[in-house]
């Protein structure tokens, strides 16, 4: 005599289907998490640092901070001068938006 299947054993879904239910289930889960959150204050984007952005959006302060820091460039070593140089160089296009 064969057994039948019973219908817990027809109920259950298979790993694909679990899968589905469960990334479904979490995206359902993030919507509603962020739908309580505030917006963000900030908009996620170049530059990230507020020292950046308070540089980059007065331009004529990060010129003067250059000017006063220019006489100390020159006493420096070589190298050190040129890395700082260079960073202040990538501050300016970054400020200006050139690449």
């Amino acid at each position: 005599m064969t057994s039948m299947p019973d219908d817990t054993t027809r109920a259950l879904p298979g790993t694909t289907d679990q899968r589905q239910l469960l990334r479904l289930a979490l995206q359902e889960q993030r919507l509603r998490i962020a739908e309580q959150l505030p917006p963000p204050i900030v908009p996620r984007a170049f530059p990230r640092s507020a020292t950046m952005r308070f540089l980059s959006g007065r331009p004529a302060i990060a010129a003067g901070l250059l000017a006063q820091f220019a006489p100390g460039l020159a006493r420096a070593p070589l190298l050190r001068a040129a890395t700082i140089a260079f960073t202040l160089v990538r501050m300016f296009r970054a400020a200006s938006g050139k690449r």
